[in-house]
């Protein structure tokens, strides 16, 4: 899928755990600060996975880890060739050092998670917060975990993938919406809507717009 799905489904995916995640931390559900760490977080990474494509957004902006990633695939790949496509072990390789490889499985969703409890612990030791921030903070980390793990979930919608790599070779997924067709046009555009009137309803505490539609409604009717 293109960036933009990816941003726009990612944030989607966030609504139906927000909630709990806010029961987990012990916060409350209309603190402005805190949703949108999450919601922020999920967005920042939602397309973190990408960074195996060196023409990508993300592989753009992280150009030095992405062409780390192609001089791989290219050295698996030249190998590969030299050794008459006979080495499946090599080919392996080859397709794991590739685009949806192996930052497209749930194995690397678990050592970036890891990765991220590390800095956060690391941060609330070092900095001086307080403990409204070390939540927020944390909450910020869920959010960065979970859009990782959106991208994966949306591109199994997309075509295949290998998502139990290295222990596994086995694909999984479906082409139901093509990359960068009409039909991704049009589920972007119905996640946005959607994206949109759920924003209005989580933050309704701050703006209370519905409230305001809801009683000219009603001034209307009667």
């Amino acid at each position: 899928m293109m960036g933009k799905t990816h941003r726009a489904g990612a944030v989607l995916l966030a609504f139906p755990v927000l909630l709990p995640v806010l029961k987990l931390t012990n916060t409350s559900p209309t603190d402005a600060a805190a949703i949108s760490l999450f919601l922020g977080g999920t967005l920042l990474t939602s397309r973190l996975p990408d960074v195996d494509q060196t023409y990508s957004g993300v592989g753009r902006k992280l150009w030095l880890i992405s062409w780390i990633i192609a001089v791989i695939h290219a050295f698996f790949q030249f190998i590969y060739v030299l050794t008459m496509q006979k080495i499946k072990w090599l080919k392996r390789l080859t397709k794991a050092s590739g685009h949806r490889g192996i930052s497209h499985t749930l194995f690397s969703w678990i050592l970036f998670c890891l990765a991220l409890t590390g800095i956060y612990r690391f941060l609330i030791r070092k900095l001086p917060l307080s403990s409204l921030h070390i939540k927020w903070l944390l909450l910020l980390f869920i959010g960065m975990g979970f859009g990782y793990l959106t991208h994966l979930i949306l591109d199994y919608f997309s075509g295949s993938l290998r998502p139990f790599e290295p222990f596994s070779s086995k694909r999984c997924g479906t082409r139901i919406i093509p990359t960068n067709s009409k039909r991704e046009d049009t589920l972007r555009n119905l996640f946005l809507i959607a994206d949109v009137l759920l924003l209005i309803k989580t933050y309704d505490f701050l703006f209370p717009i519905l409230s305001y539609i809801k009683a000219f409604s009603n001034q209307l009717l009667h």
